[in-house]
């Protein structure tokens, strides 16, 4: 507790300072009331309690007409349903230079993964993207990235990144990692985007390769999207292959209320699922999971989204008997 109050404290101390230039402090908080109902582990049914899934500080500075600066900590209490303290790590520290309609990024940044899927899935305090949510890449990675769109109409955009290919973490390996991203914009509310990537890892031996598809649009009410993915990991040994189709809706049902609902399809077992925090999979089991919300937002700032996951795994005799888990949770979201 001493190490994060004073982590605090630093870095509050350091934005007021900068801030009485040209520096931007902001940050957002999001967590849960959560109540385990099944779960394929047993020691894991009728948990509840409260618990931070994500605290975001962050200081934007503008160094210049053409460079710009972010530095982001972020901290979150244990998904493995233990009794850990929450632990804050530097999630964005990037130099960023801009001209006309392109950036180039040094450092950590955020990575084209599920930049623009998270962005219309709109919801990341409820849950995570679905590569995200299952351990198929990183939101941020250390190196070197550029985008921008592309054409006067700006149609086009893309966003392309070399990096250490270990996240927001320091390098475990001499390996690296490249990643694209290029979509087409037919409109601001419309948008199709293909994404690849590529990962060699030293350590085990590894190639990984990520292929994503992604449609989705937006209007005044109604939001969608819908999203496919593969993900080959070959080794000396053996190959994994992990696919998925994933689709999302957000329904505007009064003035600060939306409803959202999501599935997601697993054509395979992830042999990491039992690693995802606050909610663990079955490894060995195919599943789909469905996500259910109802949104009300008394100001653009402050979201409170009762919601259910339900996850059914498909190696049950018949639909009835399939195992399922199913968590019931109240999510709060807030933006300091």
């Amino acid at each position: 507790m001493r190490r994060i109050s004073l982590t605090l404290l630093l870095f509050l101390v350091v934005s007021q300072t900068m801030g009485q230039t040209q520096g931007r402090f902001s940050g957002h908080v999001m967590g849960d009331y959560y109540y385990v109902v099944r779960d394929h582990r047993p020691e894991l049914v009728n948990r509840n309690g409260f618990w931070i899934r994500r605290v975001h500080l962050t200081y934007d500075r503008d160094l210049s007409a053409d460079f710009s600066a972010r530095l982001r900590l972020e901290m979150s209490q244990p998904g493995d349903f233990t009794s850990g303290i929450a632990t804050p790590f530097l999630k964005d520290a990037y130099l960023r230079w801009s001209r006309g309609q392109h950036q180039l990024y040094l450092g950590i940044s955020p990575s084209p993964t599920w930049q623009i899927t998270q962005t219309f899935w709109g919801y990341r305090m409820v849950e995570k993207t679905p590569l995200d949510l299952q351990k198929m890449g990183d939101g941020r990675d250390f190196g070197l990235a550029a985008k921008g769109a592309l054409g006067r109409g700006r149609h086009f955009s893309y966003h392309i990144m070399v990096g250490n290919g270990n996240g927001h973490r320091a390098p475990r390996s001499s390996g690296k990692k490249a990643m694209a991203s290029l979509a087409y914009w037919p409109s601001e509310q419309v948008v199709a985007e293909v994404y690849g990537d590529f990962s060699h890892h030293t350590v085990d031996t590894a190639d990984w390769y990520t292929f994503q598809a992604f449609v989705g649009m937006q209007s005044r009410e109604v939001r969608a999207g819908a999203l496919w993915a593969r993900q080959i990991r070959k080794s000396e040994e053996s190959q994994t292959r992990l696919e998925l189709v994933s689709g999302f809706a957000v329904l505007g049902l009064a003035e600060k209320w939306h409803a959202l609902a999501r599935i997601d399809h697993l054509f395979t077992a992830n042999p990491n699922g039992e690693l995802v925090n606050y909610l663990p999979f079955d490894p060995a089991t195919p599943f789909d999971l469905a996500i259910l919300g109802i949104d009300f937002s008394p100001n653009r700032s402050v979201h409170l989204v009762p919601n259910l996951e339900l996850v059914i795994y498909r190696n049950g005799a018949s639909r009835q008997l399939r195992p399922k888990d199913l968590m019931l949770r109240w999510t709060f979201y807030f933006e300091l």
